[in-house]
């Protein structure tokens, strides 16, 4: 999705400082390093932090470990991304980052968020955020507005036979002038 982004965008976008939330295998703040960037890639795991500085000494990544949901932003970026990573937090935490994610992306910036929801195996039902919820959420910060949002399920089974089922959300959100 990133790729995809910028390759459509081709040179009509200006990012310097980018901000990458539970970089988890680094391969988007390497991409993003190696383009143009500044990078800060924020993991709560110490195993990835060391992987990922073993395998990506890159001087344009500045990995901090902290976990996403204490982390206090210093500066504006003008690209966030999270992809994947937010399935973990509660609703309210969630809310706390859009909300200091918008406050701290520079105009002209990008939020673009891939988010990932697995069926709770306790209940026969997915807990999630729907469209019409993201819509609200983003769409309430004045200047904030959709460019890409697309919504998709998909449902497999385990090796215990078990159907596992996972909900996809992709939005891209871009802050006007």
């Amino acid at each position: 999705m990133l790729i995809d982004f910028f390759e459509d965008k081709k040179n009509n976008i200006y990012i310097w400082d980018a901000l990458d939330i539970w970089f988890g295998l680094w391969q988007d703040s390497k991409y993003l390093a190696e383009k143009w960037y500044i990078v800060d890639a924020i993991d709560k795991d110490p195993i990835a932090m060391m992987k990922a500085k073993e395998l990506n000494n890159h001087d344009k990544i500045n990995f901090i470990q902290k976990d996403i949901s204490v982390f206090v932003f210093s500066k504006k970026y003008d690209l966030i991304i999270a992809f994947l990573s937010l399935f973990n937090l509660s609703k309210s935490s969630a809310h706390k980052l859009f909300i200091d994610s918008v406050n701290h992306l520079n105009y002209n910036g990008y939020i673009i968020i891939r988010l990932l929801w697995l069926q709770d195996e306790r209940k026969d039902e997915i807990t999630t955020w729907d469209r019409k919820e993201l819509e609200k959420e983003f769409l309430k910060n004045d200047g904030m507005k959709i460019v890409y949002l697309n919504e998709s399920f998909e449902s497999k089974k385990t090796a215990l036979w078990k159907t596992k089922n996972r909900h996809f959300v992709d939005i891209i959100i871009k802050k006007d002038v």
